[in-house]
């Protein structure tokens, strides 16, 4: 009994071996004509969705009923990076190469992983010129990136290859420049408390809040998930409705070119592309894909376009094999794409530091009296120049007889006018007015340049006061004291002058007092007339409040008499 089991184990085998061949060979002729199709149409295109169609329709619950359990409501992955601006010395991204083997079918894999630590400053996602996304516009990578200055550039969402349509949320810089409807599509972000995004969102959180991302750009398949592959969920959760799953599973299981964005645990982000070419030998699957990821150190990683859009871009030059073919189909060129991540210097808010300094590393150098952080504000407005002067974008312009950073210190004895540029011109003065030059002359003297004396009879300060000297005196301009210059054969008369100096000094003072008495009489008069006054109210005021006594005592007398009246009568 048993070799008639065993023979007919052996035909069933057979049968089965049959079976598998023929599957083989028509698999390997499927393949052909994929690549002779992919040859014949030029074009490396590998696409998630059917054509006209991307993304699933349905909404963020199903995404939550539809993952594993262990991730509970929570439909993305929000990690908190480091802000690493004040690390100056630090390159703004490590690029590194590498070159693995599979496991089966035994092929080599090589491409290139950019490191950027500290993404909130440094990664944008950009438009190309023209409209982008609005303007349906496409570009290549290198022009892109050498518009906005990307020091490491990486081709970003998937795009309508016909149309040139973005697909995918994406904002770029605070802007939302394409809305996606909703669609339940991986994307990576960066949100504005410098948090990064990776998952899934609800379909109102671009409607309540049009700015919640910095950065935000769509891809299809969330590859690694807090560390482990997270593909076979992805495909269920991003599958098109209409379909069986089929352009998906051919999408995921295509060797092929490949990009990705993802994070390390440190809160860097990795930009991480694979060479290849779709339905060829060179490339991997997402399955390999996400598989090389972890073994780079992703906690987290989105798959974005690929086929001939991998491209990757280190200072200007494209340092990856593109699969595209070219114009005169016998090289391969890079394709134009519709977003580029962008890996840059620091930026500084606003970019142009306001038009008045350089951004060096996100920090605004201001120029003149401009003040950082945005060199938006003049540094002598605080202060207003001291209330001397005018607040330029050089700094303070002093008015004239002001000098300093902030028009705060007098010219110095000697100078006057604009920056104290002018010396004096005073021969007898005190000092001259800062602002004019005008002299401030010394007692007995006057003029513009305090170069005359006081006239005979004048003296002192401006020569304002009058001299009583003698017509045989003379009075000196100074201090208005009479002497007599004519010698001392002139005794006598310089006695006489001196005694008739104080005779006129007498009467001046004795001038003086009468028209003070006549005010001092007045004085007097008005000061008695005020205080008579004062006595007369006070006598009125005293005898009024006596009446109003005398008047309360004499009623309740009467009321007491009546009241003694009153018992008599009853008695």
């Amino acid at each position: 009994m048993a070799a008639p089991s065993f023979g007919l184990h052996c035909i069933d085998c057979k049968i089965v071996i049959q079976f598998v061949l023929i599957l083989v060979f028509t698999g390997n002729i499927a393949i052909s004509l994929k690549r002779r199709k992919v040859e014949q149409n030029e074009k490396d295109v590998l696409l998630p969705y059917p054509p006209g169609r991307h993304g699933p329709r349905h909404g963020n619950r199903f995404v939550r009923d539809c993952q594993p359990a262990q991730y509970g409501a929570l439909t993305s992955e929000i990690t908190q990076c480091k802000d690493r601006s004040s690390e100056t010395k630090s390159p703004v991204a490590i690029v590194k190469q590498f070159i693995v083997e599979t496991v089966w079918p035994t092929r080599s894999v090589q491409g290139h992983v950019a490191i950027v630590s500290n993404p909130l400053k440094t990664i944008s996602v950009l438009e190309p010129a023209g409209g982008g996304c609005s303007g349906k516009t496409v570009a290549l990578v290198t022009e892109t990136a050498s518009q906005h200055h990307c020091l490491v550039a990486l081709n970003a969402g998937f795009f309508n290859t016909s149309s040139k349509e973005c697909l995918g949320n994406v904002v770029s810089r605070g802007k939302l420049v394409h809305d996606s409807g909703g669609i339940q599509n991986a994307h990576f972000g960066i949100l504005k408390n410098g948090s990064l995004f990776f998952g899934y969102l609800a379909e109102n959180v671009l409607l309540e809040d049009p700015e919640p991302f910095q950065q935000l750009v769509g891809g299809v398949i969330w590859l690694v998930r807090n560390g482990a592959s997270y593909v076979n969920a992805s495909r269920y959760i991003e599958c098109d409705e209409v379909e069986e799953t089929g352009t998906m599973n051919q999408f995921i299981d295509a060797v092929s070119a490949r990009t990705a964005i993802a994070h390390d645990q440190d809160g860097q982000v990795m930009f991480v592309h694979v060479d290849g070419k779709t339905y060829h030998d060179r490339g991997v699957n997402l399955w390999e894909f996400a598989q090389l990821l972890i073994e780079l150190g992703a906690v987290n990683a989105v798959n974005l376009d690929g086929g001939g859009s991998a491209t990757m871009v280190v200072n200007g030059s494209v340092i990856n094999y593109p699969s595209d073919a070219c114009a005169d189909k016998a090289y391969s060129c890079a394709r134009h794409v519709s977003t580029v991540l962008c890996a840059h210097e620091p930026l500084c808010e606003p970019s142009n530091c306001s038009g008045h300094g350089d951004c060096v590393r996100g920090i605004c150098q201001c120029v003149g009296q401009w003040r950082p952080p945005f060199c938006d504000i003049l540094l002598c407005d605080f202060n207003n120049c001291s209330q001397h002067g005018v607040c330029a974008p050089g700094g303070c312009v002093c008015d004239a007889g002001w000098i300093g950073e902030f028009c705060d210190t007098a010219c110095p004895l000697g100078t006057y006018g604009v920056r104290c540029a002018h010396a004096c011109k005073c021969q007898h003065a005190t000092y001259c007015h800062p602002r004019d030059g005008s002299c401030i002359c010394k007692p007995g003297y006057q003029g513009l340049s305090c170069d005359n004396v006081c006239p005979p009879g004048r003296y002192g300060i401006g020569c304002q006061l009058k001299s009583y000297c003698h017509h045989e005196c003379s009075c000196d301009h100074v201090t208005g004291v009479c002497t007599n210059t004519s010698g001392i054969e002139l005794v006598e008369s310089y006695a006489r002058c001196v005694s008739q100096h104080s005779l006129n000094a007498y009467k001046h003072s004795k001038e003086l007092l009468a028209e003070y008495r006549i005010w001092i009489i007045s004085a007097v008069i008005l000061s008695a007339v005020a205080a008579l006054s004062i006595v007369m109210n006070m006598t009125l005021l005293c005898s009024r409040v006596s009446k109003q006594s005398s008047s309360a005592s004499l009623t309740y007398q009467m009321v007491e008499d009546d009241s003694e009246q009153e018992e008599t009568e009853e008695e």
